[in-house]
């Protein structure tokens, strides 16, 4: 193998990974969006059949969803039974957007953690390429494993991503 095919192995790495990176977060920031939106609408229709409007805007406002749930649910408990049907929808409504924006956070932040472990390996790659086509076949043969290897977490996490943006998994 030449110097020149790692080099542009490496190379085509680095780059397709960077692309995808942009890709993947324009997706994410849209299925964040359409989060958001759907939080906002659920918190204003749980908002006007809830008795203390003042704790639930200072929790909303804050982004204090999870308190704002259990205040919510606490209420529910005291609430009488032709109420509550009125509350429990758009609870359940605010519990499934903030799991899937939580969610979605976690997927995001593991794509570019292994983006960027993927794509230093792939820089330190076109760094050594000369010196390790030198130094024989082993190390040259090592170094390609181990970015393939990086390159399958990388893609198992942009999977993952993949299902919480363009899938929509709630």
């Amino acid at each position: 193998m030449e110097s020149n095919t790692l080099y542009y192995f490496y190379s085509t790495v680095a780059q397709s990974l960077a692309g995808l990176v942009g890709l993947l977060g324009a997706f994410t920031v849209l299925r964040l969006a359409d989060l958001e939106h759907r939080l906002g609408r659920a918190l204003d229709e749980c908002h006007g059949q809830i008795a203390g409007k003042d704790a639930f805007h200072a929790l909303r406002a804050a982004g204090k969803i999870v308190e704002l749930i259990s205040k919510v649910d606490q209420e529910l408990q005291t609430t009488v039974e032709s109420a509550k049907s009125a509350i429990s929808r758009p609870l359940e409504e605010i519990k499934a957007a903030h799991q899937s924006r939580q969610a979605l956070y976690s997927a995001a932040k593991c794509a570019l953690a292994t983006t960027g472990a993927s794509i230093a390996l792939a820089l330190v790659g076109i760094l050594t390429t000369e010196v390790v086509r030198s130094g024989g076949g082993p190390w040259m043969m090592g170094g390609v494993i181990l970015q393939l290897i990086a390159l399958g977490v990388t893609a198992r996490s942009y999977w993952h991503l993949a299902t919480r943006t363009i899938g929509g998994a709630a």
